[in-house]
């Protein structure tokens, strides 16, 4: 978490996908407005959310951030167009 505790910016995290090895910047900062959700648990553990998906890069992978823990998605990420997401 870049930024620490007390003023979460950014997320870095390291594709799961053997060989891959992307780093994937995530905004969770409330100012930033394609952001995710941060939650940290009591047991010290993280959850992300939405998913993750990495699309820049070769291995194309999907996955959730639950309480420190990959779970993976079968399903493609649905794109919804920027002039759909008004309102939501």
């Amino acid at each position: 978490i870049i930024g620490g505790r007390e003023h979460p910016f950014y997320a870095a995290v390291v594709c799961p996908r053997k060989k891959c090895a992307k780093v994937i910047h995530l905004g969770i900062s409330p100012e930033i407005s394609q952001r995710w959700k941060m939650t940290e648990h009591g047991d010290g553990t993280v959850s992300l959310s939405p998913s993750i998906s990495v699309t820049d890069s070769p291995c194309k992978c999907h996955y959730f951030f639950r309480k420190g823990r990959i779970e993976w998605c079968d399903a493609p990420p649905l794109f919804v167009p920027e002039q759909n997401r008004k309102g939501v």
